[in-house]
């Protein structure tokens, strides 16, 4: 008997895959709802989730895809999905989500809650590109330069801008658990906004134990990358000029003798690179880490888990109370222009 039951499940699965019905009914009856990429927001109370549904009429085949966000609120993330499919004449397919976009306002305690149902059960993969957004309803309404679905244009903008500025944008939700996992307190995710033009990257988003610190602008996402080692080569505004840059190593180190110090040393190379452009570059990144350190009143940069990780000792005095150390610490930066091969010191 279980090889006619096992024929029979096959045989299920094969016209569910291709596309065949056991009712009638029309066109409604017979669509996809492949969802490209969620949204999610909320008051306080609720969570608000939108969803780029990419809507297939198999009975017109010559017909256009066509891109619909549609949104619903809830007391659960699973009652906001839920909402969203009953207004659908078919359940919503998650599998091909590509875009997973964190609105400014979510809480820590709700972000597990999305991320417990997004990725159990591998209703989204780990690869996905998790983005930040003040209105993540009005990002995914955006019309698609090149494509049906907004969500793999933002992929197109990350791996694109990725390429060009040489900045590392930790977008995907395993490379942020990674770090999560390691020990890291600050992590980043690429900060979209839509505008007239369409929908642009316009920086980075700073977190920090899973609350958001603020947005950093073009400028300061290039000098914050540099600063962490986000940054690889491309073109950087240093002064009023802009320059092709080579990070080819970064030294961090520490000093709690007389006064309390955190020091950078950043190897660096690029056509024109001379001792005044080094300057210039001093005097920007000290002033971006005095700034931020303002205005955040906590270590947005991640020194202190880059410092515990490469120095033991570090780890051993400062694990409980690095916050107090780092409030009291000056800053300094050196830019010493290096050659050859990466990494030469």
């Amino acid at each position: 008997m279980k090889k006619p039951l096992l024929f029979l499940n096959a045989m299920l699965m094969c016209l569910l895959l291709c596309g065949c019905r056991f009712t009638t009914g029309g066109a409604a009856n017979d669509r996809r709802f492949i969802v490209s990429a969620v949204g999610f927001s909320t008051d306080g109370a609720l969570i608000n989730v939108s969803a780029e549904a990419i809507i297939i009429n198999s009975e017109t085949p010559e017909s256009d895809p066509k891109a619909e966000v549609l949104s619903a609120s809830g007391t659960t993330v699973a009652e906001a999905f839920e909402a969203i499919s009953a207004s659908l004449a078919r359940p919503m397919l998650l599998e091909h989500c590509g875009v997973i976009v964190i609105g400014n306002g979510i809480t820590p305690a709700w972000l597990d809650k999305i991320c417990d149902y997004c990725f159990s059960e591998n209703r989204i993969t780990l690869s996905s590109y998790m983005i930040s957004a003040d209105d993540p309803t009005a990002l995914l309404s955006g019309e698609p330069e090149s494509s049906v679905a907004v969500g793999y244009d933002i992929m197109g903008i990350i791996e694109q801008n990725s390429s060009s500025s040489g900045i590392y944008y930790d977008s995907r939700y395993f490379e942020i658990e990674g770090l999560r996992e390691k020990g890291r307190h600050v992590f980043t995710l690429p900060y979209f906004t839509r505008g007239e033009d369409g929908v642009s990257l316009d920086g980075l988003s700073v977190f920090r134990n899973d609350r958001i610190l603020g947005q950093l602008d073009r400028g300061d996402t290039e000098l914050y990358s540099i600063m962490t080692e986000n940054f690889d080569s491309g073109s950087v505004r240093i002064g009023s000029r802009e320059y092709n840059l080579n990070l080819r190593k970064a030294e961090y180190g520490y000093s709690d003798k007389d006064k309390n110090k955190i020091t950078l040393k950043l190897h660096i190379s690029g056509e024109n690179i001379n001792d005044e452009v080094c300057g210039e570059l001093e005097k920007k990144l000290t002033e971006l880490e005095s700034r931020l350190k303002l205005s955040y009143k906590t270590d947005a940069f991640g020194f202190g888990d880059i410092l515990s990780e490469r120095l033991k000792d570090f780890e051993k005095k400062y694990e409980e109370d690095y916050e107090k150390f780092y409030a009291s610490s000056a800053f300094s930066v050196e830019c010493i222009i290096s050659g050859g091969a990466k990494n030469d010191g």
